[in-house]
C-alpha cells in the first residue's frame, strides 16, 4: 500500500511540475519534445515502482488447474476441436465463396437474380462452383453465360471445368 500511495504522489507532484513547464515553454516544435520527454518520465515513474513491488509476486496456479482432470480433458479432446474448427471454418469460407461468386455473377448484363453453390477441398482451393441465374425474359442463355463465365473467370480464376452455369428465363 506504501508502493501505492508513493506512486500516486510522485506521478500527482510531476504532473504539475510539467503542467507549470508548460507554461514556460514555446509553441513550435521544441514543446512537442518536451512534451514527449516529460511523459516518458511520467511513464517510467509509474512502470518501475510497480515493477519493483510485482518483482517479488509469486504466481500461483488457480485452484481448478491443480488437477491433472482439465489438462487430461484437454489432450483428449484436443483433436476433435480442432477437427470441428477446422470443418466449420471450412464451411463458413464455402458459404462466402459462394456469395461472392454470386454477386460477381450477378453483374452480368440481363441476370436478375443469382444463386451459387461452392465445393472446396481441404485446403479453400475451389473445385467446383455451381451457379443458377435467373435471365430477363428474351435474352440469349449462351450469351449471358458466357459473360457470367467470363467475369468468374476474371475475379476467381474459375474456368468452364469448375464451373456449373444453369440459367433459367423470367425469374
Amino acid at each position: 500500500m506504501d508502493t501505492l500511495t508513493e506512486i500516486v504522489r510522485n506521478v500527482v507532484a510531476l504532473v504539475l511540475v510539467f503542467s507549470c513547464l508548460e507554461l514556460f515553454l514555446p509553441a513550435g516544435e521544441l514543446a512537442r519534445f518536451v512534451r514527449l520527454a516529460c511523459g516518458l518520465i511520467l511513464l517510467a515513474l509509474i512502470i518501475v515502482p510497480a515493477a519493483e513491488a510485482l518483482s517479488g509476486w509469486q504466481w500461483h496456479k488457480p485452484a481448478w488447474a491443480e488437477s491433472g482432470r482439465v489438462s487430461a480433458n484437454f489432450d483428449e479432446n484436443s483433436e476433435a476441436l480442432t477437427l470441428f474448427l477446422q470443418e466449420r471454418a471450412m464451411s463458413e469460407y464455402e458459404v462466402d465463396a459462394a456469395r461472392q461468386i454470386a454477386a460477381v455473377a450477378a453483374l452480368a448484363a440481363g441476370v436478375t437474380s443469382c444463386e451459387a453453390a461452392v465445393l472446396t477441398d481441404e485446403d479453400g482451393v475451389i473445385l467446383r462452383a455451381e451457379i443458377n441465374a435467373g435471365i430477363e425474359p428474351g435474352l440469349e442463355a449462351s450469351a449471358v453465360r458466357e459473360e457470367i463465365s467470363s467475369l468468374l473467370s476474371r475475379f476467381f480464376n474459375l474456368a468452364p471445368p469448375k464451373l456449373c452455369i444453369e440459367i433459367r428465363e423470367g425469374a
